[in-house]
């Protein structure tokens, strides 16, 4: 994980620089908090349900048992 971390940030780094000139720092958490609540709504609507279809062995019927298990609250 912190070789990821350091990957990412030598990445966004300079990127969050620019729009720190550009637009201020404000911008810059602005995108840091809608990259965060991108990556919750993924980790709600795509990662649980195929978690959820890997954890019950569903084979083909991936979809409908992933979303039978979040429909249910798994």
């Amino acid at each position: 994980m912190l070789y990821t971390a350091k990957g990412t940030a030598a990445l966004l780094v300079p990127l969050a620089s620019i729009a720190a000139a550009h637009y201020g720092w404000q911008a810059v958490f602005v995108i840091a908090v809608a990259l965060n609540a991108t990556a919750v709504l993924m980790a709600l609507f795509v990662i649980r349900p195929m978690r959820c279809a890997f954890i019950l062995g569903s084979g083909g019927q991936t979809a409908d048992v992933a979303s039978e298990a979040v429909a249910a609250g798994v």
